[in-house]
């Protein structure tokens, strides 16, 4: 239902479930893909990439809100939104870069950064 263009409430309206359910759901499935029918990569980002215009697309009408707290609610999932996106896209990816400094042939670095969905890891 969702390849077809079925929206998550459409979805979860047919079957029943809650529409967190559904979402549940649909990235179980996409795994399954992945796993089982070797989905390339591309598919699977027009996949998420079409899931993430959804939501931004549902989340529009919210920003036009009388009620500020509606209104700021829809802001802030709009940013997590554009923020999935950019890293589906590979947007924050770290580059690399190589220097050359006079008297040192070259001087390799890989730049790279921490975000909040890193776990500490013991060295």
């Amino acid at each position: 239902m969702k390849l077809a263009g079925a929206s998550e409430y459409e979805i979860a309206k047919t079957l029943g479930v809650t529409q967190g359910a559904v979402s549940k759901m649909l990235w179980v499935a996409v795994d399954e893909l992945k796993a089982t029918d070797g989905m390339d990569t591309d598919r699977y980002r027009e996949i998420v990439r079409r899931h993430i215009f959804k939501a931004l697309a549902a989340l529009e009408p919210s920003l036009l809100s009388s009620d500020k707290g509606e209104m700021f609610a829809a802001t802030d999932r709009i940013v997590r939104q554009c923020e999935r996106l950019a890293r589906l896209e590979g947007l924050d990816a770290p580059e690399r870069k190589t220097i050359t400094i006079p008297d040192i042939d070259k001087l390799d670095i890989t730049l790279s950064w921490r975000t909040l969905d890193d776990k500490d890891k013991p060295e």
